[in-house]
């Protein structure tokens, strides 16, 4: 079913959106009701009701703004609370007032004006415009870096003087047209653009190839500004489309509008799949801030005294720098042309500009832009020779099309219109001969690929952009681009807007609210409660990006408010690694469009801080340093957890302007002190503290709330100096990429489906890497053919400019990849031939004379996407060889194997490497099999057992990678596992009441024999509770893990389809609420409940409990032992005789620290893989935990000394003996090998045992949402031994590991070294048998690093591992 993209209103307190907070909501959208009123020379307006407004009000279908303070009618430029600029019409020309937009003449400079959309009317000040124009850096039209100028031309930069002065209004204009959208927000609802012509007017050529052949009607408007909450337009009203003005073409000037300008839109995010709304909007002013008197701002310029506004990134392509064919429409002289009949336009079958010769460097392409109609109307020839077979589409419809020249100088293109051959058109390409015949040559014979290289963000490197499914995009989808906006149209994104407020949370992450965080969303029609409805997944991501948590409890449900139908999503606070202040991320997947949308929210801590001037800085003059002390009201450390690209500091000078101040130039924090640096550091040492008098200082930090603070600076002289120690640390700070995303509100904005990666839409943590990336030739060619042609749309210039970013083109080759030939000889073989005439240089026409470099190919490549993003980094063998065997097959149900099928019988019986779900073991070298090959039959059957389910759950998407040798190439396969999930409707057994159990019956929608029922209980993985008196979940046990003492665990009843959550958990009556999350389903059961007031208090079994004072008795004794595992091997065991069982469970269940002879031991995660420095709780036969395994780190021989401190138990100690046993015989013999080292010390050095003969090294990423670290680690296996003797040498107890000549230390678990720098441990095959080791990166640089591995009685073992990049301690 086609969905039509849509966009709704804002679900936003108006209050937080707009630029002026103090003006009311019109109730209707239009003209603000009232009247002008001439006040001595100037204009004020009143409403109905008689009262002056102020602000900004819409009247006369244009924008004027009114003194906040006096009312009086503004003109000339103006500057805003948010600093933006704008200029308001100086000109009595019945406009007097009207705030412009789009190319304005003022006092001989040429100013652009954002023409449409949230930034409407407002100056922009560098890069380029939307027409491809250069800005100066002060909004002004420029080339070269030189702004344009022309004496006397345009609007006075102040009131012009009116020589009627007669006492019409400002808006008597009598002809004027306009069109309304939008709101602002102001005194009035409405918007326009006063004076701008409501014909169509001519579009550019990129337009016209975009929409011609859609028939006469004009489209209707997509995609506009949203309106304010509950406020729709008025009647007959549609929006404007937000689409600025393009240049005309064959202008090298900017086409000039003297509109009033459409509306500054409310607070909104960008295009779709970008994150939500960049962070960081200084709140909008209280009544009565605005800007300086209007006597001193008529004199002000448009940009602050000493600022420059720093540039944005240049487009790829340059305009063109000549003058303007005709005289640019201005004020002054577009009536007039608009009067005068325009001639009739010839007939013609092609757009001119867009059909010529275009040279791309390292080809040349002739292009054909159709005027009507595609490639399947026509036929082309060149020079006589038909070329229609041999034409590639350029955009998707095929209105552009590209022909690969087969020589250098093709004189003529000959179109011809296959209905009516009458049709013809000829375009001249070149003035020269060619000395060859011209040949139709074949797409064939261009490459596929270049291989090319360049800085990468780290971001873009590790998190790929995702398809419509959820997967990771590996390749580019499609190589044309889309102009007429077909695939918009078609889209199933939906796109909605949302509103969330930050949330406080106190010292362990609590919201002190109970609502915690709270995400409202705009589902006014059935497209966007579809899209809701459908939100069945969440992600958390931390202000990197990167998943901290993969399965947090929400909920979700619809209601009706004032504004209209909201979908409101709740997260409660306290959550898994969200419960530390500052942005994070929700990453929302909705089954109706299968793609995901990204919402920010804040958690702020709700500690107080204060700002206290220091001593040393409390008599500052003009351009001195301040310094700042931070304290929190009851001793709180403030911004320990800092990052840079939290912060937004706002200066306010005596004079009332203001100040947005910039990191390490304008203020830095220099260890526990803020300090305000009257003299900014920048190219142009702007004085920050450059007037005498009363400052305020307010500071926004990511986490915290908003401080505000006053200072005063004095007259004198200024003697202050920067401390050595402070300018070493700024200079360190440069080096660091400082991206603001503070958060000064509630966060709002637009959100739709997808993510573009390599444009900042998720945020990029500002880290570079060296990165290898594909480029699919078509793609390439076809963006820049675009971008030469002058037409390119965001798509292609992203690709194009990915192109121009790279640092070099290494290689390019044909799909296959089977030989690279290095692109600069390509090149410089090109060029030769086109210099020397007659043929061009055909790609296959190289690769038979050129000798291909020695050369396989870069370890792992990023592809570029059709939108210039990176795909998912994958290696290069993937691309490299033949085309492996495609399966069938790839689905099957839950509990069943996988029979996979192929017609490739060879490919079958090449396979040399099956991995499942991105492990690194090879199940073709298994002990146990767990697959079946069968060449005859053509099939190869994957068993249930080869997959981990711990680390993936079974339900859902897991991958076969198969590796068939170097003729083939790597693939790998999307395997499924599918199952009907159960669908529930949780209601309580009986009243709940405080004191109480409180039993849940999971009512099953399937019937006791069907294969769904009993699915999800048997599945529960987390129960989590939420109480009256927090935010914060809470999650719970079962009795056997987490005990019983407090009477505060579940139980479940199979047969009864219940959970029963225990008396202690409801010790007082209020609103509860239960998550309840299951293996393979992606959404929590989330079911709210009411628990009245109850008679008893909740002790154990709903009896008292005596209070206890100072806990209870822990065992009296303790013995330690050594037995035998049944793997081999022993371990010791610590045994408390006379204990009773249940007493004993419930005590070893609350361990909370247990140290061995003065060393602190860790809880493990099995006992079966335990470490030297662990222990573990064992359970007996009936599940109860009876005695402690423990590990062999600290233990000594004779007494030992193990104290155990226990949850509502006195802290013991216990005395232990240990001796180790040994066997009859073993004390004689052990007395005979001390006698022989000593005696043959030097012999017993030469017989030293065998050690590994090889090692293979995989660096390990730590999984997110598995392990909790963030450091990579080195995974080493050894070969070469025996299982049993490498075990054996694994086991060593003086085993010391260095690396690059760094010695490491011995860590407890594999999981800590993802915390840790410098560490080792030794890990496992399934048969619990060492058999490598893991290893911290940080000491690995990129290239060959040695690694040494020493054990006693063994020889030194020296290996290398080759990094691809270096991994700092950071990582």
């Amino acid at each position: 079913m086609r969905r039509e993209t849509w966009r709704a209103a804002a679900v936003i307190l108006a209050a937080s959106l707009v630029l002026q907070p103090t003006a009311a909501l019109s109730a209707e959208r239009g003209n603000t009701k009232g009247r002008w009123e001439k006040e001595g020379k100037s204009w004020s307006y009143r409403n109905e009701k008689g009262e002056k407004l102020r602000g900004w009000v819409f009247t006369d279908n244009a924008w004027h703004y009114l003194d906040p303070e006096s009312g009086k009618l503004c003109s000339g430029w103006q500057k805003t609370p948010d600093g933006s600029w704008y200029f308001f019409n100086t000109a009595h020309d019945g406009r007097f007032g009207q705030m412009l937009s789009g190319w304005q003449w003022i006092e001989g400079y040429c100013y652009y004006f954002h023409p449409a959309g949230e930034k409407s009317g407002a100056l922009q000040l560098s890069g380029k415009t939307e027409d491809g124009y250069e800005l100066d850096g002060q909004g002004r039209w420029a080339e070269g870096g030189i702004a344009k100028y022309e004496e006397g031309r345009g609007l006075r930069r102040t009131e012009a003087s009116d020589p009627a002065e007669n006492s019409a209004s400002p808006a008597s204009f009598e002809g004027r047209k306009s069109a309304v959208r939008g709101t602002r927000g102001g005194s009035g609802g409405g918007s326009g653009s006063s004076g701008r012509s409501s014909k169509r007017e001519e579009k550019t050529e990129k337009e016209q190839i975009g929409e011609s052949g859609k028939g006469s009607k004009e489209p209707e408007s997509k995609g506009q500004g949203a309106a304010e909450p509950g406020s729709p337009l008025p009647e007959g009203k549609k929006e404007e489309s937000a689409k600025p003005e393009a240049k005309k073409p064959g202008s090298a000037e900017p086409e000039m509008s003297h509109s009033g300008g459409t509306e500054p839109e409310m607070k909104k995010s960008g295009s779709a799949g970008a994150e939500a709304e960049k962070l960081g909007r200084a709140e909008p002013e209280s009544k009565g801030q605005s800007t300086a008197e209007p006597e001193a701002r008529e004199s002000e310029s448009p940009l602050p005294e000493g600022k420059k506004e720093e540039g944005t990134k240049p487009e790829a392509k340059k305009p063109g720098s000549t003058e303007p064919e005709t005289e640019p429409k201005t004020p002054e002289n577009k009536a007039k042309e608009e009067e005068q009949p325009s001639e009739p336009e010839k007939q013609s079958l092609l757009f001119e500009k867009q059909s010529r010769l275009v040279h791309l460097g390292f080809s040349d392409y002739v292009t054909a832009a159709f005027r009507s109609g595609t490639i399947s109307d026509y036929s082309l020839s060149v020079d006589g020779t038909d070329i229609t077979d041999s034409v590639r589409k350029v955009d998707d419809d095929g209105k552009i099309v590209k022909w690969e020249s087969t020589v250098v100088s093709p004189k003529r293109l000959t179109v011809t219109s296959r209905e009516d051959d009458s049709k013809r058109e000829e375009i001249l390409l070149s003035g020269g001969g060619q000395r060859e015949s011209v040949e139709a040559g074949s797409p064939e014979d261009a490459p596929d690929y270049i291989l090319a290289r360049g800085r990468v963000l780290k971001y873009d490197r590790y998190t790929a952009p995702h398809d419509k499914e959820g997967r990771d995009r590996v390749l580019p989808s499609r190589t044309t681009f889309d102009l007429s906006g077909t695939r918009a149209e078609n889209s199933d994104s939906v796109t909605t807007e949302y509103y969330v407020k930050p949330v406080l949370i106190d010292e362990n992450g609590a919201g002190v609210e109970k609502d915690g965080v709270t995400a409202k969303f705009r589902v006014d029609n059935e497209e966007q409660e579809k899209w809701f409805r459908g939100i069945d997944s969440i992600r958390i991501l931390n202000s990197q990006n990167w998943p901290i948590n993969r399965n947090p409890s929400f909920s979700t449900e619809i209601k009706d408010t004032k504004h209209g139908k909201n979908g409101i999503i709740k997260l409660p606070t306290g959550q898994s690694n969200m419960r530390s202040n500052g942005v994070y991320k929700m990453n929302i997947h909705s089954s109706y469009t299968d793609e995901t949308v990204t919402v920010p929210f804040e958690l702020v801590k709700k500690a107080n801080f204060s700002m206290k001037q220091r001593v040393e800085t409390a008599n500052p003059k003009r351009g001195e340093r301040i310094q700042f002390e931070i304290v929190g009201e009851n001793g709180e450390s403030f911004g320990n957890e800092l990052r840079i690209d939290s912060m937004r500091v706002i200066l306010k000078k005596p004079s009332g302007k203001k100040l947005e101040l910039h990191y390490i130039d304008d203020f830095f924090n220099f260890g526990g002190l803020f300090n305000l640096y009257g003299t900014s550091s920048n190219e142009e040492k702007t004085v920050n503290t450059d007037e005498i008098g009363v400052y305020t200082l307010e500071l926004k930090y990511s986490g915290y709330q908003k401080l505000k603070t006053q200072f005063e600076v004095y007259p004198g002289e200024s003697f202050a100096k920067t401390e050595k120690a402070e300018e070493s640390a700024k200079r360190a700070a440069r080096g660091r990429t400082v991206q603001a995303d503070a958060v000064s509100a509630a966060t709002s904005g637009k959100i739709s489906g997808g993510r573009k990666s390599g444009s900042g839409s998720l945020g990029g943590s500002g880290q570079y890497v060296d990165g290898r990336m594909v480029f699919n030739y078509d793609l390439l060619t076809n963006a820049l053919i675009l971008n030469e042609l002058e037409i390119a749309n965001q798509d292609s210039h992203d690709v194009v400019q990915r192109w121009f970013d790279t640092t070099e083109a290494d290689y390019i080759y044909k799909d296959g990849a089977e030989k690279l030939y290095r692109f600069t000889d390509y090149l410089d073989a090109f060029k030769k031939a086109r210099i020397a005439g007659g043929r061009s240089l055909r790609f296959t026409g190289y690769t038979e004379q050129a000798e291909a470099a020695d050369y396989a190919g870069p370890a792992e490549v990023q592809n570029v996407l059709e939108d210039g993003s990176l795909g998912r980094l994958t290696e290069f063998k993937f691309y490299k060889g033949e085309k492996a065997a495609e399966f069938t097959g790839t689905t099957a149900e839950k509990g069943e194997d996988f029979l996979l099928s192929t017609e490739n019988r060879e490919y079958l019986s090449s396979i040399r490497g099956l991995y499942v779900d991105g492990q690194s073991q090879n199940l073709l070298n298994e002990y146990q099999k767990r697959f079946e090959i069968d060449p005859e039959k053509g099939t190869l059957k994957l068993f249930r057992t080869a997959f981990n389910f711990n680390l993936r759950p079974e339900v859902g998407e897991h991958t076969l990678r198969i590796d068939a040798g170097e003729k083939y190439r790597a693939v790998e396969l999307k395997l499924l596992y599918t199952a009907v999930l159960e669908e529930l409707s949780p209601e309580l057994s009986g009243e709940a009441e405080s004191g109480k159990d409180v039993t849940v019956s999971l009512k099953s929608q399937s019937s006791p024999g069907d294969r769904s029922y009993g699915d999800f209980l048997k599945n529960l993985s987390r129960v989590e509770l939420v109480s009256p008196d927090q935010s914060g979940t809470r999650t719970l046990y079962t009795k056997s893990v987490g005990g019983e003492s407090g009477n505060d665990y579940y139980e479940t009843d199979s047969e009864k389809q219940s959970i029963t959550l225990k008396a202690g958990l409801f010790r007082k009556a209020g609103d509860y609420e239960l998550y309840l999350h299951a293996e393979g389903y992606p959404k929590p059961l989330h079911f709210p409940f009411s628990v009245k007031e109850g008679k008893e208090d909740p002790g154990e079994g709903g009896k008292t409990e005596e209070p206890e004072t100072e806990g209870k008795a822990a065992p009296e004794k303790a013995e330690l032992s050594e037995k035998k595992s049944i793997f081999g091997g022993a371990y010791q065991q610590l045994s408390f005789p006379g204990a009773e069982r249940e007493n004993l469970n419930e005590y070893l269940g609350k361990i909370q620290k247990l140290e061995l002879n003065g060393t602190e031991y860790r809880k493990a995660f099995s006992a079966l893989q335990m470490e030297e420095n662990e222990f573990y709780p064992e359970s007996d036969g009936y599940g109860y935990k009876q005695t402690i395994r423990l590990g062999s780190g600290a233990l000594q021989d004779g007494e030992n000394s193990i104290r155990i401190q226990a949850e509502g138990y006195q802290t013991k100690d216990f005395l232990v003996r240990f001796e180790k046993k040994k066997a009859e015989g073993d004390e004689d013999r052990d007395k005979e090998k001390e006698k022989e080292k000593d005696k043959n010390k030097e012999q017993d050095s030469a017989v030293e045992k065998e050690v590994p003969t090889g090692a293979e090294a995989e660096l390990l990423r730590p999984r997110q949402g598995y392990d909790s670290g963030t450091k990579p680690v080195y995974e080493v296996r050894f070969t070469g031994l025996e299982s049993e003797e490498l075990d054996q040498y694994l086991r060593s107890r003086d085993l010391k590991v260095s690396v690059n000549g760094m010695e490491y230390r011995k860590s407890q678990s594999r999981s800590y070294l993802y915390h840790e720098d410098s560490s080792f441990t030794t890990i496992f095959d399934q048969k619990y048998r060492k058999n490598g080791i893991a290893l911290s990166a940080n000491a690995f640089h990129k290239g060959e690093n040695s690694v040494t591995v020493e054990a006693e009685g063994y020889r030194s073992f020296a290996f290398s591992v080759t990094a691809e990049e270096e991994e700092s301690a950071e990582s």
